[in-house]
């Protein structure tokens, strides 16, 4: 591709320009996750993913009961056992009762990660900020190591990527995630009968926007 403001081609990072270091459009277009989440509802191809509700539904109605109702203790352990379902239907090269399997390694780390960070920060007003932030940073790096774990890659391998090609786009990863966390707890307010069009929504949400960071993103092995 070539910059739109110097004409120059584009090698490496497609966000930003290596000859003048100014932005592309691409975080305003591509790697919007606006535009995104108005791609996916205008394609109206989520709704052929109407049948996920029916599996995807009753983890996600059990983990926020577990969150709930069993108390903090019971968080962790909740989120290590229904995170690998729920990212599932995003690994759509193996058969279902792989999938859970290809995701635990990555649940597994992001659950730890979470209890170390709860326990350095626990008790102190500006720690809580911190904690606040790095779950955050946590986020950004979670979609791009989600796309890339359902594809085959290693965690490991995943996590380097992440880190290394998607600093520019972070926040429209997290504004995403946000956008569609809220999203699915409004429609499970109605006794959870918004499930039935917020989780198709979401799945093709995160999967078109997985599609548009392979597509801007060369991996390396």
């Amino acid at each position: 591709m070539k910059c739109e403001h110097c004409g120059v081609a584009i090698a490496g990072d497609p966000t930003f320009c290596a000859s003048c270091s100014l932005p592309t459009k691409l975080l305003a277009t591509e790697l919007s996750a606006s535009q995104t989440l108005k791609y996916a509802y205008d394609s109206t191809d989520w709704r052929k993913h109407r049948k996920l509700t029916l599996l995807m539904a009753i983890p996600l109605l059990a983990f926020v009961a577990a969150f709930l109702f069993l108390g903090n203790s019971f968080y962790y352990l909740s989120l290590l056992f229904f995170l690998p379902i729920l990212l599932s239907p995003l690994a759509e090269n193996l058969a279902w009762h792989k999938r859970p399997l290809r995701f635990f390694p990555f649940s597994l780390s992001f659950v730890c990660y979470l209890f170390v960070l709860r326990l350095i920060c626990q008790g102190d007003p500006i720690l809580d900020l911190v904690y606040l932030i790095m779950c955050h940073y946590a986020l950004s790096l979670s979609l791009p190591i989600v796309v890339k774990v359902g594809k085959g890659c290693g965690l490991w391998a995943s996590l380097l990527w992440s880190i290394q090609k998607i600093k520019e786009s972070r926040w429209q990863q997290i504004f995403l995630l946000w956008f569609i966390f809220i999203i699915n707890i409004l429609a499970i307010l109605p006794l959870g009968l918004g499930l039935y069009f917020s989780l198709p929504f979401s799945y093709e949400s995160l999967a078109r926007y997985g599609q548009q960071l392979e597509k801007h993103y060369t991996y390396a092995k």
